[in-house]
């Protein structure tokens, strides 16, 4: 089993027991269940599985960097709805193409960069906003990519403060001026629109609405065609509700048998943006009696050390969370109402509860807390924020990556490959996702023929030399050696150096001209040793075709090349690298290069 069920008596999470984690981290304290986070995003994906679509996990539900991170392992993009959101995107290790930027009030202060990054489309909400984005991107001299939000005026039938698709509610463009708007941001230099976004409403439990909504975005869509506007997507946003007290509600398949039939006949491709649907059936807040009153003969108040400062949504909405025991108890149940510590009447988690209450202070767990709970926590008291653990089994996961300014020792990241493997493209991408997490990089590649010795390379490469194998391998070690002390001196420091090729080239070629490979290894056994290896593999064939002028005396070498290869991936084996199809997409390359690097690299 998964999730949260009980063995015996006591309330377990993922097989660990939550008293556990309570006793180990202390309370209160937030827990979600990574297996189930990973079925049901996994239940989405598989649900839209015959329709070209991609899920963007909505960070606003939870953005808990190891939930970020998981997710993005997955497939995920991220829904980023605040400049903050994009930031938090950023660090969990989402790269720019995969981030989608939506919310009400976007500021220029947030615009500026979504535009800067490339971020795969800003969800417009207002003309006033579009005008802002085009001024701003052609400040930048650029275009920005971009998706109407359409308000179209349906009533998702969930509680009026969640409600997000009326012409009374403040979200979006009306439906009936979006064409209007559409033919203005077509003239535009600044502009470029993508798609088409509609997010009707927050735990929505009645698909008919969303299926309007669709329905709505593709009869839009076909108009905008007839205008002359190009639309790439239908972004459909979120919303599909959880059941909170045990009521049946729509699975993900009931929603893809919803909505599918209404879109297909668009061609258009989907995104979708789930937050609670993935997120709050994982999590628990684990919360500890501190008190009980006396409130009448027969009723209890129950205080806890969590209230509204941790679990908003009981006082917003008056939301039914369960509040069950830890461990359960054969003592008679008491009709209690279970309150926080504050200073406010409304600090309340439930009313009218039975509570079967032990001897002395005991756990309580209201559930599902996984989505909205810890996003929508004020601070009062100058209290500690509560902690936060996700499980995998037995084992209890931190982030990866530490987030408090602590310092990391430095980091030597290698990129391997033939030639026009992408190892150039992939090493920009991750310095640049690295410096948006904080991080110093230093982008290296070698040969660096800016130096004397790099010169002399260039020479035996086009004609200039004829050195034979063994003097060109000994020339490239010759150059890492050259940049060997400042190498040094920036791990010392703590920054990151990413190179396009080191070490294992010299290896991978000299042994491909017969060279012997412990000589070569030997010869650079007084360099850095590399942190993470990362082979970009294609075919000799593949690398030729991507460059047919002005290869050197080693591309021109097709045999040469599949001998290289072999090296590569003999050393790739014996070393444990990472080693990639370098002919899939370079985005997708790009995230499995993160996921290696949160996994793999843990805070040194």
């Amino acid at each position: 089993m998964i999730g949260f069920f009980r063995q015996g008596q006591t309330l377990v999470c993922d097989g660990v027991p939550l008293a556990d984690l309570a006793d180990a981290h202390g309370t209160p304290l937030y827990v979600y269940s990574a297996a189930t986070i990973v079925s049901r995003y996994r239940a989405i994906d598989e649900a839209f599985a015959a329709y070209p679509h991609t899920i963007h996990y909505a960070l606003k539900a939870n953005s808990t960097l190891a939930i970020a991170r998981l997710l993005r392992s997955l497939g995920s993009g991220a829904d980023a709805n605040s400049g903050g959101e994009i930031d938090v995107a950023l660090r969990a290790g989402f790269i720019p193409p995969q981030i989608v930027f939506t919310g009400v009030g976007k500021t220029a202060a947030e615009l500026a960069p979504a535009i800067e990054l490339g971020v795969r489309t800003i969800n417009a909400e207002s003309a006033g906003e579009l005008e802002r984005i085009d001024a701003l991107a052609r400040e930048r001299q650029t275009r920005a990519r971009i998706a109407v939000r359409v308000n179209p005026d349906i009533d998702a039938k969930s509680h009026p403060h969640i409600s997000t698709g009326l012409k009374t509610n403040k979200f979006g463009i009306p439906i009936d001026q979006v064409r209007e708007l559409c033919a203005r941001a077509r003239r535009s230099e600044g502009l470029e629109i993508a798609g088409l976004h509609s997010h009707v409403g927050s735990q929505i439990t009645d698909l008919a609405p969303l299926a309007r909504a669709a329905a709505a975005l593709v009869q839009l869509a076909r108009e905008l065609r007839e205008d002359g506007t190009r639309i790439e997507h239908l972004d459909l946003g979120g919303g599909l509700g959880v059941s909170y007290n045990g009521s049946p509600v729509p699975d993900a398949s009931a929603y893809a048998e919803a909505v599918l039939p209404v879109v297909r006949a668009s061609g258009l491709s989907l995104i979708l943006e789930p937050g609670r649907q993935i997120i709050a059936p994982a999590g628990v807040l684990l919360t500890r009696v501190v008190d009980v009153k006396e409130q009448s003969a027969d009723k209890r108040f129950v205080v806890m050390d969590a209230g509204m400062t941790e679990l908003i949504r009981p006082m917003l909405y008056d939301a039914y969370h369960r509040i069950e025991p830890v461990v359960q108890s054969s003592a008679p149940a008491v009709a209690c109402d279970v309150v926080g510590p504050l200073c406010e009447t409304s600090d309340t988690l439930g009313r009218g509860w039975r509570i079967r209450l032990r001897d002395g202070l005991e756990l309580q767990s209201p559930a599902p807390a996984g989505g909205g709970a810890r996003r929508g926590r004020p601070r009062r008291r100058h209290s500690p924020p509560p902690d936060d653990r996700r499980t995998a089994g037995a084992r209890r996961l931190t982030p990866p990556m530490t987030d408090d300014g602590c310092r990391m020792t430095g980091l030597l990241i290698a990129f391997e490959g033939l030639d026009q493997s992408g190892k150039q493209t992939q090493a920009e991408i991750l310095t640049a996702v690295l410096q948006e997490r904080g991080r110093v990089c230093h982008l290296l590649s070698f040969p660096d023929y800016e130096t004397a010795i790099g010169q002399e390379i260039h020479r035996g490469l086009h004609g200039g030399r004829d050195y034979d194998a063994a003097v060109m391998q000994l020339l490239y070690i010759a150059n890492r050696y050259e940049k060997r002390p400042r190498i040094e001196q920036w791990l010392r420091d703590g920054a990151v150096i990413i190179c396009d090729r080191y070490a294992a080239s010299s290896v991978a070629y000299g042994e491909a001209q017969g060279l012997d490979p412990a000589w070569l290894e030997d010869a650079q056994r007084f360099l850095p040793k590399a942190h993470l290896t990362i082979l970009l593999d294609i075919s000799p064939e593949t690398a030729a075709g991507r460059k047919a002028a002005g290869r050197d005396r080693y591309e021109r070498d097709l045999v040469l090349l599949s001998r290289v290869r072999q090296s590569y991936r003999r050393q790739a084996q014996a070393a444990g690298w990472l080693q990639l199809n370098g002919d899939r997409d370079k985005h997708a390359v790009a995230a499995d290069i993160l996921t290696a690097f949160d996994s793999r690299l843990a805070p040194r």
